[in-house]
């Protein structure tokens, strides 16, 4: 008899590799691979890392989709010769010193791995200048290893030249989407960062075109603000324009500030709504659950509203440190924070503030069916807080109602919608018409005093 022999798990009989320490080059490849998604993840992490410098301005320049070349020079505090060898490293960072730090997180980066993920996987051109040096350094690096380095003139601040990524690992070139894809990506992450970091002005040129030129808002300029109002149009879309209405809410050191767009505006994803966390983009789950149960009385089925919120708290209270891409957070008093949102989005919901300043169809009954493209129109000062309610004036559903009532006998009273009238030809009263002309009676005598703007058109009203 042959003796039987359990294979190992590769399914053969060989024996099993020792453990080794990995080549640094294949480390850091796969660090790339946690950090570096495609070229939208690169943009991010260079623009959090120019935030964090204190730039004021920052340009993003993008060919081929981000993959060709992709640029990002900004005006901040820029870095000596040192600083730059440095900051390819892996774990090199100036902003932690202790393990302390962890815990009051300030700043946008903290880890040390994006510069190097991104040189691991990309021809890098990195030139940075301080504001007390005469001339700036420039490295150029490829696949990690720093080929150059030399002196040249440069304005104060840093310029990141990213070419041929994902040259080095076709495997991960070949998942990428097409270049519109990438530039969309790119935009949109973009759009992201601009709502919170109102104070920093963004322009991204797509092959030389302006695709977005976002300008700077003073620093303490308050939600109302009309430049800080159109940030949140560009980043929620352009068919929320005159239908956002800013947001503010505090329980001691928990506060949620941003801007809300009116229920009649939704998306079937849950790429409207935009949550931050001590000004980061992030996409929890939890927080976005909570911003859906707010809207679930107002909402059909399939439905998802549109906000933007920045919900800020002490550094020590949350920790960031539990995703790759600080895409996810983890609270410490995760409960509370989760009811302060859900309460506080639903007394301001119910103040309905859109019905004082909505155009007359967006009461009826079909407007909760609205898509997010068909409502437009211009921002004005009646957007910028709770509007005033007619005196007089009937509330909600009930001047919705009434106001149906009073279209339909309109209608009905009409000469033109009943041309045997005209003609003299006979018409035969029956019961029905005595008890509809009856009913209709006593709602007209009801609603007399409706003021004009909650009157529903006609060809709504028909529809009733």
């Amino acid at each position: 008899m042959t003796e039987k022999r359990t294979p190992t798990r590769g399914g053969n009989d060989k024996k099993m590799a020792s453990i080794r320490v990995l080549n640094p080059s294949i480390a850091n490849q796969i660090a790339a691979g946690e950090v570096v998604d495609g070229p939208w993840s690169v943009v991010k992490e260079l623009v959090e890392n120019a935030l964090d410098a204190a730039s004021r301005h920052i340009d993003i320049h993008i060919e081929g989709g981000g993959v060709k070349r992709l640029l990002v020079a900004d005006d901040g505090h820029g870095m000596t010769e040192a600083d730059a060898r440095v900051c390819i490293q892996r774990h090199a960072t100036s902003k932690l010193r202790e393990l302390g730090d962890l815990g009051s997180l300030a700043s946008f980066g903290f880890r040390g791995e994006a510069l190097a993920a991104i040189a691991a996987v990309s021809r890098k051109t990195l030139t940075t200048r301080a504001a007390d040096q005469d001339s700036a350094t420039q490295l150029r690096i490829e696949g990690g290893r720093i080929l150059q380095t030399c002196r040249v003139g440069a304005p104060v601040g840093t310029r990141v030249e990213i070419r041929d990524l994902f040259f080095n690992t076709p495997a991960r070139r070949k998942f990428l989407k097409t270049a519109r894809w990438e530039n969309a990506a790119v935009e949109r992450t973009v759009r992201d960062i601009a709502l919170p970091a109102h104070h920093v002005g963004l322009c991204v040129r797509n092959e030389d075109k302006i695709a977005l030129d976002i300008q700077p808002v003073p620093p303490h300029a308050p939600l109302q603000h009309p430049q800080r109002m159109e940030r949140a149009v560009a980043c929620l879309g352009q068919n929320t324009r005159g239908m956002l209405y800013p947001f503010y809410s505090q329980a001691k050191d928990l506060a949620v500030s941003g801007y809300i767009a009116a229920p009649l505006i939704t998306r079937r994803d849950s790429r409207g709504i935009k949550l931050f966390v001590n000004h980061r983009c992030v996409n929890d789950p939890q927080l976005t659950q909570a911003v859906r149960t707010a809207y679930r009385t107002l909402l059909e089925v399939g439905r998802l509203p549109l906000c933007a919120l920045d919900i800020v708290l002490p550094g020590t209270d949350v920790d960031v440190n539990v995703h790759p891409q600080k895409q996810h957070v983890r609270f410490r008093e995760a409960d509370r924070v989760i009811r302060h949102l859900i309460h506080t989005l639903r007394d301001f919901l119910a103040t309905t503030p859109w019905l004082g300043a909505m155009p007359p169809f967006a009461l009826s009954p079909q407007s909760s069916s609205l898509r997010s493209d068909t409502l437009r129109g211009p921002l004005s000062a009646n957007h910028f807080g709770k509007p005033q309610r007619p005196e007089g004036a009937a509330s909600g559903f009930a001047a919705n109602r009434s106001n149906k009532t009073e279209q339909v006998e309109r209608a009905t009273n009409d000469p033109s919608r009943h041309p045997e009238q005209n003609t003299g030809s006979p018409r035969i009263a029956t019961r029905q018409d005595d008890k509809e002309g009856h009913g209709n009676e006593k709602k007209h005598d009801a609603q007399a005093n409706q003021p004009a703007q909650y009157r529903l058109p006609q060809n709504v009203a028909s529809e009733v």
